[in-house]
């Protein structure tokens, strides 16, 4: 775990009979870190859930130096060339930009994200995401993706006074689109399936806990 400034809380809290993680943030930036290894040419497909609480205020995420992300999911890429040059692909709840935008990081070029949540309307309910990584990097980065080393997970709250909070359930990579939407609105819940594919690992493992899924 990293928090770059600020105050920064990590916990595992119960939500509707299960385990998952809360990040929250005041003024800071936090980031939990995950080493992995996936051949996104047979597993193409990552899916996560995660409910943003609070977001933050102020700039939008891609204003100034300031991020202000309420939730994003970090896919991390290494050059087999030159390893220590790194792309990050974010997947990101915004809080004003519109759903569907993609843009780079202002003050770090290597980093693109893609809105997939924005602005208030949605807090406090979980969804499940599902996204083509192989089919996003090539149109967002116009080459095939390096080496996937790794994933974070990020809050980012550093503009003055403010506040984030989010909870993020399970990711997964899988061979094809399997997972069902799971939409609360207006009270209205669909659960969600389940690929073959098992879990390749809980958010929870960052913590040392384990997972009743297999890998």
């Amino acid at each position: 775990m990293k928090v770059w400034e600020g105050i920064g809380q990590v916990q595992v809290v119960q939500e509707d009979h299960r385990k998952v993680l809360r990040l929250e943030t005041e003024q800071g930036c936090i980031s939990l870190f995950r080493s992995l290894t996936v051949n996104l040419e047979a597993n193409p497909i990552v899916s996560w859930e995660w409910s943003v609480l609070t977001l933050p205020s102020a700039a939008a995420s891609g204003q100034s130096s300031r991020d202000n992300l309420g939730a994003a999911l970090y896919l991390v890429f290494s050059s087999r060339e030159a390893p220590s040059r790194k792309t990050i692909l974010g997947y990101i709840w915004d809080n004003a930009r519109p759903v569907g935008t993609i843009f780079v990081r202002p003050k770090d070029p290597s980093v693109h994200y893609v809105v997939v949540r924005s602005g208030p309307s949605q807090l406090g309910k979980w969804f499940t995401e599902e996204r083509n990584v192989l089919a996003d990097y090539r149109s967002i980065f116009g080459e095939e993706p390096s080496i996937l080393e790794g994933m974070s997970l990020v809050v980012d709250s550093d503009q003055p006074g403010s506040k984030t909070a989010s909870l993020f359930g399970p990711i997964a990579f899988h061979s094809e689109f399997t997972l069902a939407r799971k939409i609360q609105d207006q009270g209205d819940e669909q659960s969600q399936g389940t690929s073959k594919d098992k879990l390749l690992g809980a958010l929870l493992m960052y913590l040392g806990l384990q997972h009743s899924g297999r890998n």
